[in-house]
C-alpha cells in the first residue's frame, strides 16, 4: 500500500488517501466516489507534520464567533469590566483586543479561558473585540458597542486634623492618589450647622482659622469629568482663650515696657526652660537685648529674679516690683542643695513625674504636639517617655547643683501704679489684669547648674515574668552603681552585655551642662558621658534648674481689706491640676496598650473614645490654665462636660457626663490574667500486651471575653501565649506520638491551651508509660475600671 496527498489551501488540512488492492479513492467532492471522511489531526504549534486519523471527520473545526460582546456604556472610575458569551465548537481560549477610537490601531490586551476581564482606561472612547480560538486555529471577531472613559477623581483616603486646638487654628492635611488636573474642595461644619466651603485648590493640606465652637470637616477631589464622593473627618474642638488687650485698658504698660526693657540690659539674667506668656498682650520682650544673658540662643527664655511667673502655665510674666528702689538687691551663693545621681525603676505615672521633675504648671501642657506646638521641655521628657504596658523604664537623674541667687525687696515692693490702677479696684478685672501682666507670684530665687535625664526602656514582651523580674533587679542595681561609680571596667562590660540582651534603649535630655552631649549617648557610652557631663557643666553653661516664688506682698495702702479679697484669684489649686495631669497620664498608657492587642483582641477591644476622651481632659485642663478668673478649674470628682451644643463651652461627646466616670466607662483596663492546669496520666500494659493513653488536654481563661496574650508565655509556648512544662513524658514503647498540637484554641467560648500526647508500654513485659505535664495560659481582660484618682 502507498500513500498519496493533497493539500487545500484554503482549510490548511492535508488529505490522504490509501491505495488499496488497484483502486485508487479520494476524499473528495469532486469526484463522484464513494467519500472517505477523513478529518485533519489537531495542529502542534502550527505545524502541518502531524499525522491525522480517518475517523469522526468534521469539516468545521475552527470555533464559532462570540454570539455577544458586552461593555458599559460609559465609566468614570476607569476600571471597568469587558464580557462575551461562548461560542459554538470548541474554544480552548479567547483574545480580547482594545482600540480607542479614532486610532487604527488594535492592541492584544488578554488571552485566556476566561469569558470576562477586568480593564483600565484613560479618558477617552474605545472599542473592543474578542474571537475564541483552539489547537486548530481562530474564529471571526465580534466588535462591542464603544465605551465613553472619563475618569473622575478618586475619593480622598484620608483626612487628618487634631482633635482639638487652642491656638484658632487648625492644619488640615488629606491624601489622594490623583493628582494632576484635580481641584480640591474643603468645606467645614460648625455646631451641626450647615457646610461651607474653606478651601478649593490643588494643594492637599490647609490651615484654617476658627473662632470658637465644634468643628467638623470634609474633602473631595473634581477635575474636568466630575468629583469623587467626601471623605469626612472626625468632630473637633477649637477653644480659644479669651484676649485681653491690656494696653488699650491700661495706657501706662507701654510706660512699663520701656523701664523693663532697661532694667533688663544691665539685670543679671538666667536661663530657663520657661517662655513668656503671650496672651496678656505684651508687646515685646524685656530681655531682648541683654548682653548678661548666661545663654543666648533664645532670649524668650531669659529671665531676672524679681520677675512674674503664671505657676499653672509654666510662663514668665512682666516684673512688676520696684526694682530701682534702694532695698532691691540680688544676692549670689553656693548652693547649699546636694547633687544628685538616682536610678527608679519606673512602676507609675507618679514615679514619672517625680523623676522627671514634671511640675504641676507642666500639666497643663501635657498634650500631643500636634495640638501643642508650643509643649514645655518638661512635658516634653515625659511624653517621650510615657509607654506602654510591656515596656520596663528606669529613669537615672544626675543633678549638678552650683549656685542659688535670691532677691531682697521692701516692704511694698510692688509698683505704685499697679497697686493704684489694678488692685485698688478690688474688682475681678482689675485683680485678673494684675494677674495676666505680673503673674501669680514673682520668682524670689532660683538654684543654678544643669540637669541630665537618662530614660532607660526596653521592650518585655519577649521574656517571661521571671526573666522580667529579674532584669529588672539587675539592671536598676547596674545603673545606679555606675551612677555612683562603684563598677570596675570589667563589671561595666558585663553590665552592657546584659542591656546589649534585652535590646535595651535609652533617650537623653538635659537642662544646661556641656551642650548637645546629650545627642550622642548609647548604651556603650553613658558612664562616660555621665562623667563628661559632670566635668563639662560650668558657669558658661548654667540654666535655672528650679524657681522659687513668693507671694506678692499686701500693699500697705490696702491693709484695711483682706489679702485674699485682692489676691484670691492669684493661687490656683494646684492639686486640681495635678489630679487631671495624671488622669491624662493613665488615659495615654491605657490606650497605648489597647492599640498593641487591637489586632489580637479583635472586637473585644475598642479604642474608638481614646481620642476624644484626650479631647475632653484638654479642654478641662486649659479651663484651669487660660479662664481669666481660673473659676472653670474644676475637680475630676465635679466636672461635667459641656457636650457638642454648647458653643461657649465645646465638646465633642454628645451630651454632659462626668469626664472622670466617663473615662473609666470607655476606656477598657486591660487586666493581665492567667489559669493553670496540671495533668497527669499512666497505663501499665501487661506482661504480653501493650497499652496506649492518649491525653488531649485543656486549660482555658475563665472568662470569655479574655483574649490570649501572645506577647507572654515560655518554653514551646514563648510569644505564643502559653506555657508548658512537661513534668514526665514515658512511653518506653512504640507509638508514643511524641508532644505535639500545642496551640491556643476556642473551647466552649473561652480561649484555652490544648495539648494532646500520646505514650505506649511496650509489647512485651510489663511496662509503665506515663503523662505528667503543667499548662499556663496567659492572657488579658477588657474591663471597666475606674481610673486611679492620684495627685490630689
Amino acid at each position: 500500500m502507498f500513500i498519496f496527498k493533497r493539500f487545500f489551501e484554503r482549510h490548511q488540512k492535508i488529505i490522504a488517501a490509501p491505495l488499496v488492492s488497484g483502486a485508487l479513492i479520494l476524499c473528495s467532492n469532486a469526484y463522484a466516489i464513494p467519500e472517505i471522511p477523513i478529518c485533519p489531526e489537531p495542529l502542534d504549534n502550527d505545524s502541518l507534520n502531524s499525522r491525522i486519523p480517518i475517523d469522526d471527520c468534521n469539516d468545521n473545526l475552527f470555533p464559532g464567533i462570540p454570539s455577544r460582546i458586552t461593555v458599559p456604556s460609559s465609566n468614570s472610575s476607569g476600571s471597568f469590566s469587558v464580557t462575551w458569551s461562548r461560542p459554538s465548537g470548541f474554544a480552548s481560549r479567547y483574545e480580547l483586543y482594545q482600540n480607542q477610537v479614532g486610532n487604527s490601531l488594535w492592541s492584544r490586551i488578554y488571552s485566556g479561558s476566561a469569558l470576562s476581564r477586568s480593564v483600565t482606561a484613560s479618558d477617552g472612547t474605545y472599542r473592543y473585540r474578542v474571537r475564541a480560538c483552539n489547537s486548530y486555529g481562530c474564529g471571526g471577531y465580534r466588535l462591542s458597542s464603544n465605551i465613553s472613559v472619563a475618569v473622575r477623581p478618586g475619593t480622598p483616603s484620608e483626612i487628618e486634623y487634631a482633635g482639638y486646638t487652642n491656638s484658632g487654628n487648625v492644619d488640615i492635611d488629606w491624601r489622594t492618589s490623583t493628582t494632576s488636573g484635580v481641584t480640591h474642595y474643603l468645606d467645614q461644619s460648625k455646631n451641626n450647622g450647615s457646610w461651607t466651603n474653606v478651601y478649593s485648590g490643588s494643594a492637599r493640606s490647609r490651615n484654617v482659622s476658627l473662632d470658637n465652637g465644634n468643628y467638623r470637616f470634609r474633602v473631595r477631589s473634581c477635575n474636568s469629568n466630575g468629583c469623587s464622593s467626601y471623605r469626612y473627618g472626625d468632630r473637633m474642638v477649637a477653644n480659644k482663650p479669651e484676649t485681653i488687650d491690656l494696653y488699650a485698658q491700661y495706657p501706662f504698660l507701654v510706660s512699663d515696657d520701656a523701664e523693663n526693657e532697661q532694667y533688663a540690659q544691665t539685670a543679671k539674667t538666667f536661663r530657663g526652660e520657661y517662655k513668656y506668656r503671650t496672651s496678656a498682650g505684651r508687646r515685646g520682650s524685656v530681655s531682648t537685648r541683654n548682653p548678661n544673658a548666661r545663654t543666648g540662643d533664645d532670649p524668650e527664655d531669659n529671665f531676672n529674679l524679681g520677675q512674674g511667673f503664671d505657676r499653672l502655665n509654666s510662663a514668665l510674666a512682666e516684673a512688676c516690683l520696684n526694682f530701682n528702689h534702694d532695698d532691691y538687691r540680688v544676692f549670689k551663693a553656693p548652693s547649699s542643695k546636694q547633687d544628685v545621681k538616682k536610678v527608679t525603676f519606673i512602676r507609675n505615672t507618679s514615679d514619672l513625674f517625680k523623676s522627671l521633675d514634671i511640675s504641676d504648671a507642666a500639666s497643663v501642657d501635657l498634650t500631643t504636639e500636634d495640638v501643642s506646638a508650643n509643649i514645655s521641655s518638661e512635658s516634653r521628657r515625659l511624653l517621650e517617655s510615657l509607654t506602654g504596658n510591656h515596656s520596663e523604664v528606669f529613669v537615672a537623674r544626675v543633678v549638678e547643683n552650683r549656685e542659688t541667687w535670691s532677691v531682697t525687696t521692701q516692704n511694698d515692693p510692688i509698683k505704685r501704679y499697679f497697686v493704684d490702677n489694678m488692685l485698688s479696684r478690688r474688682d475681678s478685672n482689675g485683680r485678673n489684669a494684675f494677674r495676666q501682666r505680673c503673674g501669680d507670684q514673682y520668682i524670689g530665687s532660683t538654684d543654678l547648674g544643669a540637669k541630665l535625664y537618662l530614660v532607660f526602656s526596653y521592650d518585655s514582651k519577649s521574656f517571661a515574668t521571671n526573666q522580667v523580674s529579674e532584669n529588672n533587679t539587675n539592671i536598676e542595681v547596674g545603673i545606679q552603681s555606675i551612677l555612683d561609680g562603684a563598677y570596675s571596667s570589667s563589671q561595666v562590660q558585663q553590665f552592657r552585655a546584659l542591656l546589649q540582651s534585652v535590646n535595651m534603649s535609652v533617650e537623653a535630655y538635659t537642662l544646661g551642662g556641656p551642650e548637645n552631649i546629650e545627642t550622642g549617648i548609647t548604651i556603650n557610652n553613658f558612664n562616660t558621658k555621665i562623667q563628661e557631663f559632670v566635668n563639662g557643666t560650668n558657669e558658661s553653661n548654667y540654666r535655672a534648674l528650679a524657681l522659687q516664688y513668693r507671694n506678692y506682698p499686701h500693699p500697705t495702702s490696702l491693709l484695711d481689706y483682706n489679702y485674699y479679697d485682692i489676691f484670691n484669684r492669684f493661687l490656683p489649686d494646684m492639686s486640681k491640676v495635678r489630679r487631671w495631669n495624671f488622669l491624662d497620664a493613665e488615659r495615654r498608657q491605657r490606650c497605648k496598650t489597647l492599640e498593641t492587642y487591637e489586632d489580637i483582641g479583635g472586637s473585644k477591644i475598642d479604642i474608638s473614645h481614646c481620642d476624644t476622651m484626650g479631647v475632653e481632659l484638654k479642654i478641662a485642663k486649659d479651663y484651669c490654665a487660660t479662664s481669666v478668673d481660673r473659676i472653670n478649674c474644676e475637680d475630676p470628682a465635679t466636672y461635667f462636660t459641656a457636650g457638642i451644643s454648647n458653643p461657649s463651652m465645646p465638646g465633642v461627646l454628645p451630651s454632659p457626663v462626668n469626664l472622670y466616670h466617663e473615662l473609666g466607662n470607655k476606656i477598657d483596663y486591660l487586666r493581665a490574667t492567667s489559669e493553670t492546669g496540671s495533668h497527669n496520666d499512666s497505663v501499665t500494659g501487661g506482661a504480653w500486651n501493650k497499652k496506649c493513653i492518649e491525653t488531649d488536654k485543656y486549660t482555658c481563661l475563665t472568662n470569655a471575653s479574655c483574649f490570649e496574650d501572645t506577647f507572654q508565655g515560655y518554653d514551646q509556648g514563648l510569644n505564643r501565649g502559653f506555657g508548658l512544662d512537661i513534668k514526665d513524658y514515658h512511653s518506653p514503647g512504640s507509638g508514643g506520638s511524641g508532644i505535639g498540637n500545642n496551640s491556643i484554641k476556642r473551647q466552649n467560648g473561652r480561649t484555652c491551651v490544648n495539648t494532646y500526647i500520646k505514650a505506649c508500654t511496650k509489647r512485651i513485659g510489663g511496662s509503665k508509660a506515663r503523662i505528667r505535664f503543667d499548662h499556663e495560659v496567659f492572657g488579658r481582660c477588657p474591663e471597666q475600671k475606674a481610673f486611679s484618682f492620684t495627685g490630689g
